[in-house]
């Protein structure tokens, strides 16, 4: 951990009861997911290096994290809350919503989970959208017999 930071917390839950936490506590990041399949009793403790470190909050600087509005929210009962705190280098952050979401959280998610695991964070929708459809359509040319190519 970086000594200025003093607080990262990442909170997801879905409609379908499953959420996600991931929080510093005493300088190590604890993971609780619930849900389908996972026992919300079980906590994995992590200490990140101090290169993850270092990429995560380059990360939240590139995104723009530091300008997210205070709450976002559609009106609808049903669906997806999070939220998020933040503090660094005297810089705090308190944001969440329901049923609704900044532009880049999708990839702020992907950076606290990086942070937490060292696993490489998911592309972003769009980008994992184009590859299914390129893929699909190479599956097609590769395996429709009729496509009929000319030298």
């Amino acid at each position: 951990m970086t000594e200025s930071t003093t607080r990262l917390r990442l909170w997801e839950e879905t409609f379908s009861d499953s959420s996600s936490l991931i929080e510093l506590r005493d300088g190590r990041l604890v993971l609780n997911e619930s849900g389908y399949n996972r026992d919300p009793n079980v906590f994995t403790l992590v200490i990140p290096p101090p290169e993850r470190w270092i990429a995560f909050w380059k990360k939240v600087e590139s995104l723009g994290v530091w300008k997210w509005k205070r709450e976002y929210s559609v009106d609808m009962l049903d669906g997806s809350c999070w939220s998020l705190e933040l503090e660094h280098e005297g810089r705090r952050l308190s944001t969440r919503g329901f049923n609704a979401w900044p532009k880049r959280f999708g990839l702020l998610a992907g950076a606290v989970r990086h942070l937490a695991t060292g696993e490489p964070p998911r592309p972003p929708r769009a980008v994992r959208r184009r590859l299914r459809a390129y893929r699909r359509e190479s599956a097609r040319e590769r395996f429709n017999p009729l496509v009929v190519r000319l030298a």
